[in-house]
């Protein structure tokens, strides 16, 4: 910058104060005030991503609604709600179909609740690596596979949802059948192998102890479809875990009774026990404040 008086570049502060350039000076001061009001504003936008202080009146609306949550203690479901507003923070939600299909707060509120409902006993477990989710409004035709498909999880950080069959797996809570468990369960699995913040959350004690009686059961000779567990889990181990999954949390008393060493095993692999009432999870039992997600989870 130049001395208009001297034809010189300003040599300090002082020297541009004393030329009475005034134009210049409030430039001047108008950059250093954006040089430093904008980290500060980045900051708590970020911090405020990250750690919100409560879910948004038009998600608590949807969630609030949720069997799970609904079972939950009021001081868990504070906590519950908050990690779908991180969930939310974090994602982006993306309607497909077209046809006029658009993206509403129910479908929004109510993907992040069944997120949060399979990782919920892991405290800062948030699907890092998913970052988008794509809604398409029924089952949708995949030019890969070419068949239609209800949901699947890509390992390019995507999952994919049609929302009449989320609505379906919702509807009928006790039949084992959850679209938005399912999916959840294979990206809780392949998030558990990705080397990010989420890294190897499940033990791996009892991973093995799951191939254990994925083999044992692949072995028996009656069919499958006999039992609580239908005959698709036994395509592979990842079909296994995420059919269990959906038993577990839809009909987790009937999983006990005729599975029970698949039920103590996924209850110990996902840090949770749908039927321990008004108990402490295996995730923690130490007190803890809201903004701890280490702590128990307690049912009414």
């Amino acid at each position: 910058m130049l001395n208009p008086a001297t034809g010189a570049p300003y040599e300090s502060w002082q020297e541009l104060f004393a030329s009475n350039d005034y134009i210049l000076v409030l430039i001047m001061f108008s950059a250093a005030a954006v040089l430093l009001v904008m980290p500060i504003f980045y900051g708590i936008k970020s911090y405020q991503r990250f750690y919100p202080k409560s879910l948004r009146p038009e998600y608590m609306l949807y969630v609030g609604q949720m069997a799970y949550f609904q079972s939950l203690s009021p001081l868990e479901q504070k906590r519950f709600a908050i990690r779908c507003q991180i969930f939310i923070n974090t994602k982006t939600f993306i309607p497909r179909g077209g046809n006029g299909f658009v993206l509403v707060p129910e479908m929004i509120a109510k993907i992040a609740a069944a997120a949060v409902e399979i990782s919920f006993g892991f405290p800062k477990m948030g699907f890092e690596h998913f970052s988008r989710i794509l809604i398409y409004p029924s089952d949708y035709y995949s030019r890969i596979t070419r068949q239609y498909h209800k949901g699947e999880v890509n390992v390019r950080g995507m999952i994919v949802l049609s929302w009449a069959s989320f609505q379906e797996g919702y509807a009928k809570d006790d039949d084992g059948i959850n679209l938005a468990i399912h999916e959840m369960a294979h990206a809780l699995k392949l998030e558990n192998r990705i080397e990010n913040g989420d890294y190897q959350f499940l033990d791996p004690q009892w991973m093995r102890e799951l191939r254990e009686e994925f083999k044992r059961l692949s072995a028996m000779q009656s069919p499958m479809e006999t039992t609580i567990i239908r005959a698709y889990a036994m395509t592979n181990i990842h079909e296994f875990f995420a059919v269990l999954c959906e038993n577990f949390f839809e009909r987790p008393g009937t999983l006990q009774q005729e599975q029970p060493q698949l039920y103590s095993i996924i209850s110990k692999l996902l840090m949770q026990n749908p039927l321990a009432q008004k108990d402490v999870s295996m995730a923690s039992s130490k007190a803890y404040a809201l903004s701890d997600f280490s702590g128990p989870i307690k049912r009414n």
